[in-house]
């Protein structure tokens, strides 16, 4: 009876590492995508507002 004890808590364990892992992967892909987002929105304002002085 104990080693089913430990094997249902093993999987318990394997199943909060997964769904934490997923969380924050899912999480981390967000921040990235709003990040390059926000990025592009910047750069495209200041080409539009003229303050990128082109080089050469």
């Amino acid at each position: 009876m104990k080693g089913l004890f430990y094997v249902g808590l093993g999987l318990l364990a394997l199943w909060v590492v997964l769904t934490v892992t997923r969380v924050v992967v899912g999480g981390l892909l967000w921040v990235v995508l709003l990040a390059g987002i926000a990025a592009l929105g910047v750069y495209a304002f200041q080409v539009a507002s003229g303050r990128r002085h082109s080089r050469g």
